[in-house]
């Protein structure tokens, strides 16, 4: 891809099939009235976040763009990308 996608639900959140997985896990233990169902919705929002970060972070060497839950990530050219160097 030559650029990050931005367009809807990318304009929203990173992430959304992360999130909507973790809305549906919450929803059905707040459904079936699981406590247990809950804890392993924490459980998955953390797996999920631990996947996003590691996402963010290959996209921003990737990309050059700077998610906001990344820090230090250094503003490249999408022209690094794709084997070119970008002067921009």
């Amino acid at each position: 891809m030559p650029a990050r996608v931005t367009g809807f639900p990318f304009s929203w959140t990173s992430a959304p099939m992360y999130d909507g997985s973790t809305l549906l896990f919450l929803a059905k233990a707040i459904a079936e009235g699981s406590p247990v169902g809950l804890v392993l919705t924490a459980w998955v929002y953390i797996v999920y976040s631990l996947a996003r970060a590691w996402e963010e972070y290959v996209e921003c060497r990737g990309f050059g763009a700077v998610p906001s839950r990344v820090c230090g990530c250094p503003s490249v050219g999408v022209g690094v990308y794709a084997g070119v160097v970008d002067d921009g």
